[in-house]
């Protein structure tokens, strides 16, 4: 036979010519001794099809095996980036967590770069909703380098979403005051994500000039602040004019309290409100 075996299909045999081109002949149209040929070049591609395919899914199992050892259902697991920069962020793998169908995520960023810290209010709520919390270190208010923060923010992100088994349609953000304010700021710039939402805590846009900033559309927003916060409420309006610019669904919750993250049982509002809007598109 003065051609390459392709396959068998529907009765006949596909070959590729010299020149690369593949043709298809019937079965019964070969010679007895090419007959006998494509016979054990079919058993030899059937018996390669299955063993390809077994050592697939020892793969894939040996891949859940080594993912289960590390996201462990209930515990926090803190993590380094592998960037230059070896940012150090927080994860908690809620107890229903299933490798085969990841959850949401969300992510949190406190005023002070204290990820465990921000982690920690968020965890009973996100343990309800079956979230992911990535609680990010480092990155805090007046860092005075533009450069650096960005840098750090986009070596964050780029770990998290390589490492940390998630359901990439469902990222959101979150943060109180600065890191809510970083939540907005990275929407903006970091469009090609395309998050699904942000919760923020005693957070704003940052002024008039940032209202005007171009954002992604569609996204959400729960705009969460204690009824004392007088900074983070003057806002709201204007803020949530300006995202509706852009189809974002806003809702604007209040509770007893000032400057402050909310308690659980608000942060459960925000999340199961957010979770309810539509993802954009």
């Amino acid at each position: 036979m003065d051609a390459e075996f392709v396959k068998v299909e529907s009765g006949r045999v596909w070959l590729k010519l010299a020149g690369g081109k593949e043709v298809a002949t019937p079965f019964e149209n070969l010679s007895a001794a090419d007959q006998t040929l494509v016979r054990e070049l079919y058993k030899k591609a059937q018996e390669k099809e299955l063993a390809d395919q077994k050592a697939a899914e020892l793969a894939a199992e040996k891949k859940r095996a080594a993912m289960r050892e590390r996201w462990k259902p209930g515990e926090v697991v803190s993590c380094t980036t592998k960037g230059d920069h070896r940012v150090t962020y927080h994860v908690y793998v809620p107890t229903s967590f299933d490798f085969d169908q990841p959850p949401p995520m969300i992510y949190g960023f406190s005023p002070s770069g204290n990820g465990r810290g921000i982690l920690g209010q968020l965890r009973e709520s996100a343990e309800k909703a079956g979230w992911i919390v990535v609680g990010c270190d480092k990155l805090k208010n007046s860092m005075g380098n533009r450069e650096l923060e960005l840098l750090l923010e986009d070596e964050i992100l780029a770990d998290v979403a390589a490492e940390v088994p998630h359901d990439p349609e469902r990222v959101y953000l979150s943060g109180a005051s600065g890191g809510a304010m970083r939540c907005y700021d990275i929407a903006h710039r970091r469009i090609d994500v395309q998050f699904a939402g942000i919760i923020a805590f005693g957070g704003w846009l940052g002024g008039s000039d940032y209202q005007s900033r171009k954002y992604p559309k569609r996204m959400a927003v729960a705009i969460v602040n204690g009824d004392k916060d007088e900074g983070a409420n003057a806002w709201v309006q204007s803020d949530i004019e300006a995202l509706k610019r852009y189809r974002w669904e806003a809702k604007h919750i209040s509770f007893p309290g000032g400057h402050v993250v909310a308690p659980p049982a608000v942060i459960d509002q925000a999340i199961e409100w957010i979770k309810q809007q539509p993802l954009p598109k």
